[in-house]
């Protein structure tokens, strides 16, 4: 018995399949996921939120109109719509393990992100969204600790 490439079941297992694929390389390449073995979320988040927001990660990977931003004092809340979550657990980085600093990006100004425990994912917001996160952190945003060369 062969396969019937036409039978429903089977494209809809296959279509299943490929978005379960591409949507947990997307996070392993991007960084999503060291981020979540990490930064897992464990909690309903409390501060201020923005929905439906860009981001950008390591080696270009982005995010376009998918991703929830949060801040508080406590720190910084990320989390990507649902139907594209596979792969992308909700996170929750404490401030003192963030380095923040304003750069140019091309023609746009950006707000980078670098975490202390996984140094290798960078996270890359535009810079209106970053100034509200800086505003709703209030006197716990990190800073631009980078500056100087390391980010801690």
């Amino acid at each position: 018995m062969g396969i019937n490439f036409q039978n429903p079941f089977f494209i809809v297992f296959f279509v299943l399949c490929l978005w379960v694929t591409v949507s947990f390389s997307i996070a392993l390449v991007g960084g999503w996921f060291e981020l979540g073995r990490i930064y897992r979320g464990t909690r309903r988040f409390a501060g201020s939120s923005w929905r439906f927001q860009d981001a950008q990660f390591r080696l270009l990977t982005r995010y376009n109109h998918i991703v929830t931003v949060g801040s508080n004092a406590e720190g910084l809340y990320l989390a990507v719509f649902l139907p594209f979550r596979i792969g992308h657990p909700p996170l929750f980085i404490p401030w003192q393990d963030v380095s923040v600093r304003r750069e140019r990006f091309l023609w746009f100004r950006v707000y980078k992100f670098e975490f202390r425990q996984a140094p290798s994912v960078r996270l890359q917001l535009k810079e209106k969204l970053g100034k509200e996160i800086q505003t709703a952190a209030g006197s716990s945003w990190p800073g631009d600790r980078a500056v100087a060369g390391s980010a801690f």
